[in-house]
C-alpha cells in the first residue's frame, strides 16, 4: 500500500476568473502583429506555451496523477491533450502568474489585479 497526501485540484471558481479576468483583457486589449485575437485563441496558446510539461522537475506538485500535454493522432503529429482543468492549485496558480505576466509585456492592464483569484495559492 501506498500512501501520499492528496493533490488538492484546482477549483472551477479559478477557471471562471481566468476566463472573466486575464483572458478577457488579453483578448480586448494585446495586438500582436498588427492584429487582436479572441480568449479561446490565447487560451489554447497558453496551454501550448505554459502548461507543465512531463519533465518538469516539480510536475507531481504542478497536476493531476494521469495527465498528459501531449499526445500523437493517428497520422503521427503532436497534438496539444493537457487541459487546466489537469492543474493542481499549486499549478494553476504558477500558469496564472505566466499568463498575466506575458499579458503585462503586452501592454495589458488587468481589471482584476493579477494573483487575486479564488483559489489561487
Amino acid at each position: 500500500m501506498i500512501l501520499r497526501e492528496e493533490k488538492k485540484t484546482r477549483r472551477p471558481d479559478a477557471n471562471a476568473a481566468m476566463w472573466a479576468g486575464p483572458l478577457r483583457d488579453i483578448a480586448e486589449q494585446a495586438w500582436v502583429k498588427g492584429r487582436r485575437y479572441s480568449a479561446e485563441t490565447w487560451h489554447e496558446f497558453y496551454k501550448r506555451e505554459y502548461l507543465p510539461d512531463v519533465d518538469d522537475p516539480e510536475i507531481d506538485l504542478l497536476v493531476r496523477d494521469g495527465y498528459r500535454k501531449w499526445d500523437t493522432d493517428p497520422g503521427g503529429e503532436r497534438v496539444l491533450i493537457g487541459s487546466t482543468t489537469q492543474l493542481t492549485v499549486r499549478g494553476m496558480a504558477i500558469y496564472m502568474q505566466q499568463v498575466e505576466a506575458h499579458g503585462a509585456n503586452l501592454g495589458v492592464q488587468f481589471h482584476v489585479a493579477p494573483g487575486k483569484y479564488e483559489g489561487r495559492e
